[in-house]
């Protein structure tokens, strides 16, 4: 992610201090794009680690593969993983003969 990007997110205002005896008001928050912009690149960074754990459950793997060139072709990096998940192991559903 840019540096400049980052540095251009302005902080999240303080909560409102609520005096004895009156209502605390709160501040007007004015929209931030920079910090809408790093949310969806994260979000979206979620969701590819997320789409290659589904099919490749080894986080040593994982690791490797955003350590040589970040989430750009991770997914041709770590490739798919044959055997049984471990969501047949915890849901019996594991058979010998598969």
């Amino acid at each position: 992610m840019p540096r400049d990007l980052i540095e251009s997110v302005r902080p999240i205002p303080l909560p409102p201090t609520k005096e004895k005896g009156k209502r605390a008001v709160k501040p007007k928050v004015e929209p931030d794009p920079a910090r809408e912009e790093v949310e969806i690149r994260c979000m979206d960074a979620v969701r590819r680690v997320r789409k290659v754990y589904v099919r490749h459950p080894n986080y040593g793997d994982l690791a490797q593969g955003l350590d040589k060139l970040g989430l750009e072709g991770l997914e041709e990096r770590v490739q798919v993983s044959v055997g049984m998940s471990a969501v047949h192991f915890r849901s019996g559903e594991a058979n010998i003969d598969e």
